[in-house]
């Protein structure tokens, strides 16, 4: 499955592989099933990217282009929450900076972390535009709360 777009002049790839062969390689720590795990490729200017993705229970598979703008979009916002330090990351999202007995929040750092690398994998592909700016276009153009 994949679909093309062009956001801000830029022309993008997004691809995962159908009916489940990806599905399956990882289990996430929080209870979502195998069969939602999808790894999403983004491609610009010969440079691509893979992150992972979990769908829905309720709807498990990545089968439209839809499904693979939705999860282009949880990409673009993860990835530009991480480019924010530690506690602008945690005051922006709610998250506690620190644990009860003082010390960093070991929860918080690591979704922080995560965050953090898709927005450096964002980077690699090389977009002459910010991750927010091209986040706006995608909700705006093709119609995504």
């Amino acid at each position: 499955m994949e679909t093309t777009i062009n956001l801000l002049n830029n022309k993008i790839k997004i691809s995962t592989e159908l009916n489940g062969k990806l599905n399956g390689l990882k289990k996430s720590n929080w209870g979502a099933d195998k069969s939602q795990h999808h790894t999403i490729n983004v491609t610009h200017d010969n440079h691509t990217i893979a992150f992972d993705f979990w769908a829905s229970k309720a709807q498990p598979y990545v089968r439209t282009a839809q499904d693979l703008l939705d999860a282009f979009q949880c990409l673009l916002s993860d990835a530009g929450y991480g480019r924010n330090i530690y506690e602008d990351f945690c005051n922006d999202l709610g998250y506690d900076i620190y644990d009860d007995e003082g010390n960093i929040n070991s929860n918080s750092k690591n979704i922080h972390s995560q965050c953090s690398k898709l927005y450096k994998k964002f980077n690699l592909l090389n977009f002459e535009c910010d991750v927010h700016d091209m986040y706006n276009e995608l909700c705006d153009k093709y119609n995504i709360l």
